[in-house]
């Protein structure tokens, strides 16, 4: 028993100095007094009789019924693919004259910003994956332009995977996860690759140094889609 006891000591005074394992108690520690009345999501205010439904009605209680529809709901499964990814904010501006072939306005005149914002991802990972693991990044910036929203999405490769679209959903299954083992399949992905040609150009790239970029810094990008001028 006490060498249980010394050993949740240790660990507890392991983690006094780390910020996420204290968040609760610092939060509590900043915050004096009542935080906030209790309130359903439509904004009700709940009475302390109706925090417990003990030989009660469930269905009668507005507050377990916020509750509970609330908890069932509050985890949105990742996107299929680039769920991993980073975000940040700032500024597009024009430094070469191009209103002799558009006439769009964020491109007016040299010098002139607009505000972006941009994220960076990972084609085939999963949130909590490595960010050094092999894989094709991808891009997309959101112009936001005095005549509305104008966005671009973009790879670090030069071409997509495939042309065909009908092939992109059995693309994404051969490089995913394994559902009767939860394991990343390589027979799977390699059976794709060899009975899809048209991939071998872009895993030349992806198993070449361009697979793990020095950072989204110093990642190229590639507009996935076709402009014409």
């Amino acid at each position: 028993m006490i060498r249980i006891l010394v050993l949740v000591v240790t660990t507890v005074a392991g983690v006094q100095g780390d910020a996420a394992n204290n968040q609760i108690i610092e939060f509590k520690e900043r915050t004096k007094g009542p935080i906030a009345t209790m309130t359903t999501a439509a904004g009700a205010y709940v009475e302390e009789e109706d925090t417990s439904t003990l030989n009660k009605n469930l269905f009668n209680n507005e507050f377990f019924m916020d509750t509970i529809s609330h908890v069932v709901r509050e985890r949105i499964p990742e996107r299929l693919v680039h769920a991993k990814g980073s975000g940040a904010f700032g500024y597009f501006e024009v430094t070469d004259d191009i209103t002799d072939i558009c006439r769009a306005k964020l491109f007016s005149k040299v010098g002139k910003r607009t505000p972006i914002a941009v994220r960076f991802s990972m084609s085939a990972s999963e949130r909590g994956s490595v960010e050094t693991s092999r894989n094709i990044r991808g891009f997309s910036v959101k112009f936001y332009t005095e005549d509305g929203n104008f966005d671009i999405a973009g790879f670090n490769t030069p071409m997509f995977m495939v042309k065909d679209p009908v092939q992109f959903s059995s693309l994404v299954r051969s490089f995913k996860k394994n559902p009767s083992t939860n394991l990343y399949d390589a027979n799977s992905l390699w059976d794709y690759v060899t009975q899809v040609p048209e991939l071998l150009f872009i895993c030349m790239v992806l198993f070449s140094d361009r697979g793990i970029p020095d950072g989204y810094r110093h990642m190229p990008g590639f507009a996935i889609h076709t402009y014409q001028v």
